[in-house]
């Protein structure tokens, strides 16, 4: 049996969308919503705990910014898509014009939510 490692993840839910390894130029895509928004400026990195997403969500100044971090393992697939669970942490910086310093209390906080979705090998 040929396994291959995947490069392509489908996942639906509260986070949802689509994170491809390669494309026909060779650099990954990336294109994740959480709760219907759209990540900004995803980064596919490989990782000991799998493939590492890294996404913008969002900010409004002197307030907040959010930002997505989307943990899925490495797949390999023989012939057909295979199911897999993975994790998103969704980060929320409180944030100020001075800077972190000036935020009283916790800076960070998370939210967590579970992923799943198909792993499988597409050709480009």
């Amino acid at each position: 049996m040929q396994l291959t490692g995947a490069n392509h993840y489908e996942f639906e839910g509260v986070v949802a969308g689509t994170v491809d390894t390669s494309s026909l130029n060779g650099q990954p895509v990336v294109s994740v919503r959480v709760a219907g928004e759209q990540a900004e400026n995803g980064r596919l990195a490989e990782s000991e705990a799998g493939l590492s997403v890294t996404a913008d969500l969002g900010a409004q100044p002197d307030a907040f910014a959010r930002h997505l971090l989307l943990l899925v393992p490495s797949v390999n697939v023989a012939d057909t898509p295979i199911a897999f669970a993975g994790v998103a942490i969704v980060t929320t910086a409180k944030t100020t014009i001075g800077g972190p310093r000036l935020v009283n209390g916790v800076v960070h906080s998370y939210t967590v939510h579970p992923v799943v979705g198909q792993a499988s090998v597409v050709d480009f």
